[in-house]
């Protein structure tokens, strides 16, 4: 699980590097896991609005918008089953970037 928050991206379990580890505005983020392994995007902004956009050339679906408001703020889900890099942004905060390694 990766919790987005509205200026970090919070290891929270599953991937190989340390839980609880965050990675503020302008740093790189990386989930390292392993094939066949479903990643949760869990939103937890109260100011911003949220989206994991894919970018690049290995391409995964990207979430829904979750706004800042919502109510409820429903996780995005996403099967990685090959090995490869996978990077994606927040397009409505831009320097929250990020890569899922599978290998």
């Amino acid at each position: 699980m990766i919790r987005v928050g509205d200026t970090f991206l919070e290891h929270y379990c599953g991937c190989s590097e340390a839980q609880g580890t965050r990675t503020q505005n302008g740093s790189q983020f990386s989930c390292t896991v392993a094939p066949q392994t479903h990643v949760i995007f869990m939103f937890d902004g109260s100011t911003l609005s949220h989206q994991i956009r894919s970018t690049g050339g290995t391409a995964f679906q990207s979430s829904h918008v979750v706004f800042s408001d919502a109510e409820t703020k429903q996780p995005h889900s996403v099967y990685f089953d090959q090995a490869g890099t996978y990077t994606f942004d927040d397009p409505y905060q831009p320097q929250l970037q990020g890569r899922i390694v599978v290998r």
